[in-house]
């Protein structure tokens, strides 16, 4: 929700997002000693590569871990301190998550909130409640997250050029920090991919030159396109079972969890401006999710249904999300 410009509302938003950190914070050190959920994996596959080298290590045959090679870079550089053991290793990604918001807090316009009301924006990530799994232990979305917030930075910052023709070299020294910034991100997660179709709009539609566009896509593909090279494909070759190509599940997934973070973070996007909008973004999703995902497994669904119950929470995942994803789409 909108951040009111008064000292009491700013101090409470700061306690609370700065209570949220040192709550994760404790958690982290209170964190098992041993790796859960798919840290291992991921671990693994940064021990493979240290072990055979960056070319075979990626493509081990006994590699669990669908993600780029940035987890496993930024654990080799941080071995002598964290010994790749828990729960040290999850130090790694609590404090990438500082970084992240340190990165959102820059991203403002040049006229309206200032800087206090913007850091307390970014701080309100902190709310999102998926995203305190895989800031407090040792997974791969963090590290990719980081880098998919330097790149909105540099966006940003080609974008409020307060001149229509500014200078050469900051122009290009934020285009390719921004190609470097999404490259990382790809590397870290494959998912950041679907960014580059709006690198074509920006080249035929966005308010920065052309030529800056293709800059910020060649370093894009510089920094990450070696990977997909050596694998010959998306991912590992000892995770094609995972490659299954559009689905239209995973899409919806999308977009429900998208309409969730909203909900939090700002519900307004998620009102049209036209209200005839809710019954046809309703019908809509609701043949969507009929038609392509599984009744049982609702996105959020531990949340759900520790929040309004078993049987409400099932309902409400299926049915809701998606519609008021495409209610934040089109409105």
């Amino acid at each position: 929700m909108p951040i009111k410009e008064n000292s009491s509302g700013l101090f409470l938003t700061w306690a609370t997002g700065i209570s949220a950190l040192f709550l994760l914070f404790l958690m982290i050190a209170k964190s098992p000693p041993h790796l859960r959920y798919d840290e291992p994996y991921h671990l693994d596959l940064a021990k493979s590569i240290e072990k055979k080298g960056l070319r075979d290590g990626l493509l081990d045959p006994y590699n669990q871990s669908a993600a780029g090679p940035l987890y496993a870079a930024i654990h080799h550089a941080l071995k002598l301190i964290t010994n790749q053991e828990a729960p040290r290793i999850r130090w790694v990604n609590g404090f990438l998550l500082v970084t992240a918001i340190g990165l959102l807090a820059f991203i403002r316009p040049q006229e309206g909130p200032r800087a206090a009301t913007i850091s307390c924006a970014a701080l309100g990530v902190m709310g999102i409640p998926f995203l305190w799994p895989a800031a407090g232990m040792a997974l791969t979305e963090i590290p990719a997250f980081v880098g998919f917030c330097g790149f909105l930075l540099c966006i940003r910052q080609l974008f409020s050029s307060s001149s229509p023709y500014p200078r050469f070299t900051e122009s290009v020294f934020f285009a390719v920090c921004a190609g470097i910034f999404l490259g990382l991100a790809i590397l870290g997660r494959q998912t950041y991919l679907v960014v580059i179709p709006s690198l074509f709009l920006l080249f035929l539609i966005g308010p920065v030159r052309p030529w800056l566009v293709a800059v910020i896509g060649v370093f894009t593909f510089l920094v990450s396109a070696w990977v997909f090279w050596i694998w010959g494909g998306v991912v590992s070759p000892s995770q094609a079972k995972v490659n299954q190509g559009f689905q239209w599940e995973h899409g919806l997934f999308s977009l429900a969890y998208v309409a969730t973070a909203t909900a939090i973070f700002c519900p307004q996007w998620l009102i049209p401006k036209k209200r005839l909008l809710f019954f046809p973004a309703g019908v809509l999703g609701a043949c969507l999710a009929a038609l392509s995902r599984d009744y049982g497994e609702p996105p959020g669904k531990s949340l759900l249904i520790r929040i309004i119950g078993f049987d409400v929470g099932l309902a409400d995942g299926f049915w809701s999300s998606p519609a008021w994803g495409l209610l934040g789409l089109i409105g």
